[in-house]
């Protein structure tokens, strides 16, 4: 993933943690909220939400439209199938998840390593990609124990 305009790097991330919360609250309907598995659906929302208010609001008002699939779009949870493999493969979901977050994160890399970034956003995307290693850290840990667990910031 090169090329990638910090400008619109942040509004592109924003448009991407919106349309993952909202697949991943898709995932919990009529689910039993005392599951390992209900538990880190919710639990990535939640460090979803924690990753939008890291986004200046300078940037969340730039109003990027959703744009097709390319070889600079991350994946998301709606374009990695996972909400359809939520009844079909359970065990399999963590790992589909870290698949997707490591690529979020690249995103962030890529996006933090652009000429002339501004202090100002470096420092937060800086404090986004923490998050991700986090999340990516928890996710890499539970596909090698067979674990589902939740994600915790």
């Amino acid at each position: 993933m090169n090329n990638i305009n910090t400008s619109s790097s942040l509004p592109k991330l924003q448009s991407i943690l919106e349309e993952d919360i909202s697949t991943l609250n898709n995932m919990l309907v009529n689910k039993p909220k005392d599951t390992p598995l209900y538990k880190l659906v919710d639990s990535l929302i939640n460090a979803k939400r924690h990753i939008l208010q890291l986004i200046p609001e300078s940037f969340m008002d730039m109003g990027v439209a959703p744009t097709p699939p390319q070889r600079n779009q991350p994946a998301t949870y709606q374009s990695g199938g996972s909400h359809k493999n939520y009844v079909k493969d359970a065990e399999q979901l963590p790992k589909i998840f870290l698949s997707i977050e490591q690529d979020q994160a690249k995103f962030i890399q890529d996006a933090m390593s652009a000429p002339g970034l501004p202090s100002g956003v470096s420092s937060k995307l800086s404090a986004i990609f923490e998050v991700y290693e986090k999340i990516t850290k928890q996710l890499e840990n539970a596909t090698q124990r067979h674990q589902i667990n939740e994600i915790v910031l």
